[in-house]
């Protein structure tokens, strides 16, 4: 998914503070390297499934109710369709096709038919 500035701005400060700070990680690695934003304390790559622990713990800690790190993918695009951002639009932001979307979506959307009418009836009322 793109990102907001908002979130380039903080991953560029923890790559920052985690890669180009480390002692631990050599400035060949730092310049060339892959672009690790972040590593572990060793200077290493974090497995995958670190990633999902750490947010476990953070979702715990704030006293959230525990969904996986992945459904907030879907929180995402539920949020943007609820907020009438266009289909197709939310589509090309996943890597989805609108058909996918619109099949894995369509409870964001439960209300969409009965707007449309709605809309398509007052353009019949204008004129238009």
């Amino acid at each position: 998914m793109p990102l907001t500035p908002a979130a380039v701005s903080a991953l560029r400060r923890t790559r920052q503070l985690t890669v180009l700070d480390n002692p631990l990680i050599s400035f060949p690695s730092k310049r060339d390297g892959d672009r690790l934003v972040v590593v572990s304390q060793a200077g290493e790559p974090l497995h995958p499934s670190t990633w999902g622990h750490m947010f476990n713990d953070h979702v715990k800690a704030l006293g959230l109710r525990r969904i996986r790190l992945h459904d907030m993918r879907h929180t995402a695009a539920t949020l943007m369709l609820q907020a009438d951002v266009a289909p197709v639009v939310v589509a090309g932001i996943l890597g989805h096709s609108p058909a996918v979307l619109l099949s894995t979506y369509a409870h964001a959307l439960p209300n969409a038919k009965r707007d449309a009418m709605d809309v398509l009836a007052g353009l019949y009322r204008s004129g238009t």
